[in-house]
C-alpha cells in the first residue's frame, strides 16, 4: 500500500510537472505566436510605408514632367508671342516708311507740275512776245512801205 501511495503522489507530482510543462509550453507558443505576428504585423506596415513611397515617387515624377511640358509650353508662346510683336514692329515700320515715300514722291509730283505749269506759262509768254514782235516787224514793214509809197 505504501508503494502504491508513493506511485500516486509520483503520478499526481508527474501530472503537475506535466501540467507546468504543458503550461509552460503554451505560454512560449503564444509569446512565440506574439513575435512572429509583430513581425507580420511590422513587414505588412513596411510594405505598405514602401508602396506609399513608391506611389507618391511615380506621382511626384508624373507632376515633375507636365511641369516641364507645361514650361516648354510657355516658352514656345512666349517665343511666338515676341516672333508676332516682332512682326507686328516690321509690318508698322514697313507702313511708316511707305507713307513716308509716297508722301516723298507726292512732293516730288507737285514739284514736277510745278515746274511743267511754269514751262508751259514761259513758252506761251515767248511764243505771245515773238508773235507780237513779228507782228510789230510787218506793221513797221507795212508802215514803211505805205511811207517810201508816200515819199514817191
Amino acid at each position: 500500500a505504501l508503494h502504491e501511495a508513493q506511485a500516486g503522489v509520483s503520478a499526481a507530482a508527474a501530472n503537475e510537472v506535466l501540467g507546468r510543462s504543458a503550461a509552460t509550453e503554451v505560454m512560449v507558443a503564444l509569446e512565440e505566436a506574439r513575435v512572429v505576428a509583430e513581425k507580420e504585423q511590422a513587414a505588412a506596415v513596411a510594405e505598405a510605408i514602401s508602396g506609399a513611397r513608391a506611389t507618391a515617387a511615380a506621382e511626384m515624377q508624373t507632376a515633375l514632367e507636365e511641369a516641364k511640358f507645361l514650361a516648354e509650353q510657355e516658352r514656345a508662346a512666349a517665343v511666338e508671342k515676341e516672333q508676332a510683336s516682332a512682326v507686328a514692329e516690321a509690318l508698322a515700320r514697313a507702313r511708316a516708311e511707305a507713307a513716308a515715300d509716297m508722301q516723298v514722291a507726292l512732293e516730288e509730283a507737285r514739284a514736277i507740275a510745278e515746274q511743267e505749269r511754269a514751262a508751259t506759262v514761259e513758252a506761251a509768254v515767248v511764243e505771245a512776245l515773238a508773235e507780237a514782235k513779228a507782228n510789230a516787224e510787218q506793221e513797221q514793214a507795212a508802215a514803211m512801205q505805205d511811207a517810201a509809197a508816200g515819199a514817191r
